[in-house]
C-alpha cells in the first residue's frame, strides 16, 4: 500500500492509504478532525501540502472561499486532496 507522510503537533506520520482516500481519510485515525465528514463544509481541516502538490486538481471556488474566510488562502482542505494519483511516499502534509 502507498504511504503518506504528514507532521502532526511535531511528530511526523507515516501512514497507508489506497487510491481512492483523500489526506483526510487516510490521517482520519491519526488526526482529530471536525465534523462536516469531508463535504468542504467546515474547514477544520486545512492543512498545508509541503511536498506534492503537483499530485492534487487545483483548488475549487468553493475551497478557496473556505480558505480565505479562515485567513489561509494558501493551505488547502484535506478533504478536498484526493490521493489517487499521489505516488507513493511523494506526499508531505503538515497539520
Amino acid at each position: 500500500m502507498p504511504k503518506l507522510r504528514a507532521l502532526y503537533r511535531g511528530k511526523e506520520l507515516e501512514v497507508d492509504y489506497s487510491g481512492t482516500d483523500n489526506v483526510m481519510i487516510a490521517l482520519y485515525d491519526d488526526v482529530d478532525w471536525g465534523t462536516c465528514g469531508g463535504s468542504c463544509a467546515c474547514a477544520s481541516c486545512i492543512c498545508i501540502v509541503q511536498e506534492g502538490e503537483e499530485y492534487f486538481d487545483p483548488p475549487s471556488e468553493e475551497e478557496l472561499d473556505l480558505l480565505h474566510a479562515e485567513g489561509r488562502p494558501s493551505s488547502r482542505l484535506g478533504c478536498q486532496l484526493d490521493l489517487a494519483n499521489a505516488p507513493d511516499g511523494k506526499v508531505k502534509i503538515k497539520i
